[in-house]
């Protein structure tokens, strides 16, 4: 399936992305990071972390072994890892989601003369980076380079691409006033 008919996605994992755009939304105009104690930055990266080497390692047929180091305990099938992946997927995502958060707000949130003030423009750039992102991925696959090389190139020129057109997008008047809302 593909949102709006031009990114891919799961039809499986819409629910999750609606979701977690609404509690953003809710989060951000709530202030729920700036409640979360910084002490629990480390551990819920801890768990992130944790549970995607768990992950890793004990998939079947995983990208570390080529057959899982906990045989009797993860010798699954496709389905009954999928189940289980999505189970380890809610920590790993939950643990990096609060983790780097906190980490960013305690360590990077301050603006300098090369940031400036962005805030204004990141829930435009949180919309439009999947559609650019996926349109410099398709840009990249003709061209002879190695994959990190690529994803390297894909990564930052899509960042620095994504402020263009929501800074663009907030001169519209009604249109600022939806950004700022959310």
């Amino acid at each position: 399936m593909k949102i709006p008919g031009v990114v891919p996605a799961e039809q499986v994992h819409l629910p999750q992305y609606w979701s977690l755009f609404a509690i953003g939304i809710v989060a951000g105009r709530g202030k729920w990071l700036e409640s979360i104690p910084s002490s629990l930055g480390p551990k819920w990266m801890a768990i992130g972390m944790a549970v995607f080497v768990i992950a890793l390692i004990t998939q079947p047929n995983g990208y570390v072994f080529s057959e899982s180091i906990l045989p009797d305990a993860m010798t699954l099938g496709a389905k009954q890892w999928g189940i289980l992946w999505g189970l380890l997927e809610a920590f790993v995502c939950v643990g990096l989601i609060i983790g780097l958060s906190i980490l960013f707000r305690d360590q990077f949130s301050a603006p300098n003369k090369w940031i400036g003030h962005p805030d204004k423009s990141v829930f435009g750039v949180y919309f439009f980076h999947v559609f650019i992102q996926v349109g410099l991925q398709g840009a990249m696959l003709s061209i002879d380079l190695p994959a990190l090389v690529k994803f390297a190139i894909v990564a930052i020129a899509g960042l620095i691409i994504s402020f263009l057109p929501s800074g663009l997008l907030r001169l519209i008047p009604i249109i600022k006033r939806v950004i700022e809302f959310c």
